[in-house]
């Protein structure tokens, strides 16, 4: 199993809010007990890692990491050859412990949320639901001329999401 660990933080966070069991544990603790089911994850590090560039793959496994890195040779060189500078892999290892600041969490999902209500409230279209759990399933919209506002893809010339709660 490999996780998909771009949004881990704001997951956790939901966990923590709506799951029954887990209201007393820290988010951290939660995202420690959600990696520890997988073999490993893949991140964009621009969204929770709080970074404008780089990403990573983590395995638990050394022979998939030996696979994975005489993979990479072929394609890109040795590890050796580059990749992200200190600097931003020390960017991301702060992103990283930062995002796991639940009152940052807290702000962050209440600040989305207050857009996805005021965006509803001017009568425009888009999504309803509540949360990324809730993401392509909402209703189609009619689409204007001039675009859409939605969560999901389509052929409006505007688009945006109206509300991750």
């Amino acid at each position: 199993l490999i996780f998909d660990a771009c949004r881990f933080a704001e997951n956790c966070y939901f966990i923590q809010q709506r799951e029954e069991g887990y209201s007393n544990k820290s988010v951290a603790e939660i995202a420690r007990e959600l990696f520890s089911y997988g073999d490993g994850c893949t991140m964009s590090a621009k969204k929770d890692g709080l970074v404008n560039m780089g990403g990573f793959l983590a395995l638990n496994s050394q022979e998939w990491t030996d696979k994975v890195t005489n993979l990479l040779i072929l394609i890109e060189g040795f590890p050796t050859y580059g990749g992200l500078s200190g600097r931003d892999l020390e960017a991301i290892a702060r992103g990283l412990r930062e995002v796991l600041n639940e009152d940052y969490l807290r702000f962050r999902i209440a600040q989305v949320r207050y857009l996805g209500e005021q965006l509803a409230a001017g009568g425009v279209p888009g999504h309803s639901g509540r949360g990324p759990a809730a993401r392509g399933r909402e209703k189609p919209q009619p689409r204007s001329a001039g675009g859409s506002v939605s969560s999901r893809g389509g052929t409006g010339s505007k688009r945006a999401s109206a509300g991750a709660c």
